[in-house]
């Protein structure tokens, strides 16, 4: 059972889309912001 229509693209494998990857990265990112921040706001 297939969710969406396939759509024949010239990679034929495209299991995240660029859209995915984006939100990922930006997770990411504000991921390690808040980690460094947090780890730096704490006094040793």
């Amino acid at each position: 059972m297939q969710l969406r229509k396939h759509k024949k693209s010239e990679t034929d494998v495209p299991v995240i889309d660029v859209k995915a990857l984006l939100y990922i990265h930006a997770a990411l990112i504000v991921f390690i912001a808040l980690w460094a921040w947090l780890d730096w706001s704490l006094p040793q």
